[in-house]
């Protein structure tokens, strides 16, 4: 089936994982040869939301100090934000 007749909606959780993980990257590059990918306004500003939460829970747990976290999560938010729009 051509492109333009398959599309896949990503959701807050995929975009926070593209953040945050390799995996999740390569499989969605394999997918834009296949399929459109769109993500709803909602959801890019949920990741946008959350992202912070994760970043600072994760970074605490892993005993960084405050200003290496805020780094982590600035910099989180800039690939955020350098995401292509889709929608």
């Amino acid at each position: 089936m051509p492109k333009e007749n398959k599309a896949l909606v990503v959701d807050a959780n995929i975009l926070i994982g593209v953040v945050l993980g390799r995996r999740i990257v390569g499989v969605l590059e394999q997918l834009t040869n296949e399929v459109q990918l769109f993500t709803p306004a909602t959801s890019f500003n949920d990741a946008v939301e959350h992202l912070p939460k994760i970043l600072r829970s994760r970074g605490k747990q892993k005993g960084l100090n405050s200003e290496k976290i805020e780094e982590g999560v600035s910099l989180a938010l800039e690939r955020l934000e350098s995401l292509p729009a889709v929608v």
